[in-house]
């Protein structure tokens, strides 16, 4: 019989020190998939002394959906589900959705006792015990996250657009949001979500990579510290060349267009996140294949790709210019 899980923030007493870590994300209909096997694997990851609390934001998953996404879930891993809140409107780009824009929002959705939380994007395979940054960030700061390897500072190529307006350093290290270890009670403090959300009002012409950009404008000025690259791993950017590939890789982020839920893959990976739906109500589900999925895993996995690079940067520059569009 499974043990029954602790109460909101409880701690187990004992000599095991059950604990339980609080997990925050959110979801619409299309990724209702990726999230049930995203939380799988970080129910599996835990040690036999823990539990796993999932705050999940529904953003119009279906009554199935939930049902489904509950019995994908390991012993001692429990969902909390929580409401959607108001946003203003905000610009949008490409395949992206509003529901981006509620992790911004997380202080306010969030029950109120919560005072730390891991943020975990729903297209994340977790390969390590997520607990081990749940006494992350240190004192002083509001996040830890990885510097993004595609953006790896303030005035990079898509990264925080205004930058000169707001007299930021353009030198300063850019973070990927996909996974990021928080003190809520810090964040709302320092009332992120509202400052994000003016950052966006003020810069939606250029804004490029959403939630994302607007959090690295607001916490740049040491509010945030780096984790290492193994907490976020990108196996769809190419590989910098002469450097090596990372090893031991803590999370995997399906990043990019080519998700393993919509382009049937091959690579190891994608074998690795096929067989975590294996192991919910999902068992069995394929994308079909398809010529040009193929075509563009070829390409992912080109010797020449790391040195045309700045095509696929030119080609994002595009996709946005012809995709803007503004949320309901």
């Amino acid at each position: 019989m499974a043990d029954a899980a602790p109460h909101p923030g409880q701690t187990i007493a004992g000599s095991t020190g059950r604990s339980e870590v609080t997990l925050a994300c959110a979801a619409d209909g299309p990724y209702a998939l990726p999230l049930a096997v995203m939380l799988r694997s970080a129910g599996e990851q835990l040690p036999a002394d823990s539990f796993l609390r999932a705050c999940v934001l529904d953003d119009g998953l279906t009554t199935e959906d939930r049902d489904r996404i509950q019995r994908s879930l390991p012993p001692r891993v429990r969902i909390q589900w929580c409401e959607p809140q108001p946003l203003p409107t905000l610009p949008l780009w490409g395949r992206m959705t509003a529901t981006t824009y509620q992790k911004l929002m997380l202080g306010d959705w969030l029950p109120a006792e919560v005072d730390r939380a891991l943020w975990l994007d729903a297209d994340l395979l977790v390969l390590e015990d997520p607990g081990l940054l749940a006494q992350l960030p240190a004192a002083g700061m509001v996040a830890a996250a990885v510097v993004d390897p595609r953006v790896p500072r303030l005035g990079s190529r898509f990264g925080v657009s205004g930058w000169r307006a707001l007299g930021l350093d353009p030198d300063a290290p850019y973070f990927n949001a996909g996974l990021m270890a928080i003190d809520v009670a810090r964040w709302r403090e320092q009332e992120v979500g509202g400052r994000c959300l003016h950052y966006l009002e003020r810069f939606a012409e250029g804004v490029t990579f959403w939630d994302q950009e607007a959090l690295n404008a607001v916490l740049c000025d040491g509010l945030w510290q780096a984790l290492p690259e193994r907490w976020n791993i990108h196996p769809s950017l190419p590989a910098i060349p002469g450097m090596p590939a990372p090893l031991d890789p803590a999370v995997i982020h399906f990043s990019g267009s080519l998700k393993p839920w919509i382009h049937r893959g091959t690579d190891g990976w994608s074998r690795r996140f096929d067989a975590v739906v294996d192991r919910t109500p999902w068992a069995g589900s394929r994308p079909a294949h398809n010529l040009a999925t193929q075509l563009a895993r070829c390409w992912q996995h080109s010797r020449l790709r790391p040195w045309l690079y700045p095509l696929e940067s030119w080609g994002t520059m595009l996709q946005r210019r012809l995709t803007t569009r503004k949320s309901r």
